[in-house]
């Protein structure tokens, strides 16, 4: 197995975050809405906001040598979902 360290600030507005959403899906430059709407087995991660800036999530279950993943974190408050950040492309080549 395989690991990416993802990183993100949180959103400027909409309040405070209750939580995280990671959304990952194998292939390249997929559109966030479908990340979403059909993520690889196990995702939704949910991940709790820490204080700071910085945001993180360890994704350690990538496959090795299993090519490109994409990524797409929603944040959750109490006004809903938000819509989900660009896809962020990571390829393993171990």
């Amino acid at each position: 197995m395989a690991t990416v360290t993802l990183t993100w600030n949180p959103p400027a507005t909409g309040g405070p975050v209750t939580n995280y959403e990671v959304f990952r899906k194998q292939g390249t430059a997929i559109a966030p809405a479908d990340i979403i709407s059909s993520p690889d087995t196990g995702f939704p991660v949910t991940v709790p906001p820490v204080s700071g800036n910085q945001q993180t999530h360890i994704d350690n279950s990538l496959s090795s040598g299993a090519g490109d993943y994409c990524w797409t974190v929603r944040a959750v408050n109490a006004g809903g979902d938000s819509l989900g950040a660009s896809c962020t492309p990571a390829t393993q080549t171990l």
